[in-house]
């Protein structure tokens, strides 16, 4: 199916809803939006160097030494 036929069915089925279910509408596509903004972050975050050099075995030594600062929260 393509973009256009898409979007040709979701304006129709969009004109004959009543506004309380376009309300939802909005809201379940402005949720996958958030989702999908979320997710490209997050990729970027952990495709860094900064995120690989975090979890190389240099830094370990950092988990022991916050292990005892976490037990204590």
């Amino acid at each position: 199916m393509s973009l256009s036929d898409i979007r040709q069915q979701l304006e129709e089925i969009l004109e004959t809803l009543p506004e309380s279910k376009l309300e939802a509408v909005l809201d379940f596509a402005s949720h996958i939006r958030e989702a999908e903004q979320v997710e490209d972050f997050v990729k970027m975050q952990t495709g860094s160097s900064a995120y690989e050099d975090w979890l190389s075995a240099d830094n370990d030594v950092y988990d022991e030494a916050f292990k005892n600062e976490s037990e204590k929260g």
